[in-house]
């Protein structure tokens, strides 16, 4: 563990601390949130090791226990949600199949076009035609094929089946020379 002093704070916060990148750290624990830039000192030896991020000032965004700082005045831009439309066959889309967009409004939904003897019947699950898109998501275009289904050939009753089966048995009991 690590202790962080704020520039201008006399009191030594525990933390955990970690590079993001050049311009970002991470510092967890039970902090206020400050924008003065801030010392980390090892606990029980502060003079072991002493990192000076007192040009850290920006809150870059709030984290699960704490914050992340920058020093160049950047702040976290959340990214919009990804919106991906797609077909399992049947047809075709015509558009852009992966989008970027705060609100279903935004979007520019591809057209279904279905292949010879397909028709689009619908999205699975359906696309709401408005409010804001709450993370990524994906759209599938149903397509049906048009061609009717063959009607299945009528079961035979018991008494055909039985009928069968015994006309099998004696033509088993010929080949093999029996009798009746």
């Amino acid at each position: 563990m690590l202790n962080l002093n704020y520039i201008g704070d006399s009191k030594n916060y525990p933390v955990s601390f970690r590079n993001i990148n050049k311009n970002v750290v991470e510092v967890i624990g039970d902090i206020p949130k400050k924008e003065t830039g801030f010392i980390i000192t090892r606990i029980g030896d502060p003079y072991a090791f002493k990192g000076d991020y007192s040009e850290f000032k920006t809150v870059y965004r709030e984290v699960e226990g704490g914050f992340q700082y920058s020093n160049d005045g950047s702040e976290y831009i959340e990214p919009l949600p990804k919106v991906n439309f797609y077909t399992s066959g049947g047809g075709v889309l015509e558009g852009e199949l992966q989008q970027e967009a705060e609100t279903y409004e935004d979007l520019i939904i591809p057209e279904p076009i279905a292949n010879e003897n397909y028709v689009f019947t619908q999205w699975m699950p359906e696309i709401p035609e408005s409010g804001a898109i709450d993370g990524n998501k994906s759209f599938n275009a149903i397509f049906t094929s048009t061609i009717p289904e063959p009607e299945p050939e009528p079961a035979a009753s018991i008494e055909d089946r039985v009928s069968s089966l015994e006309e099998d048995v004696q033509k088993l009991n010929n080949a093999l020379g029996g009798a009746e």
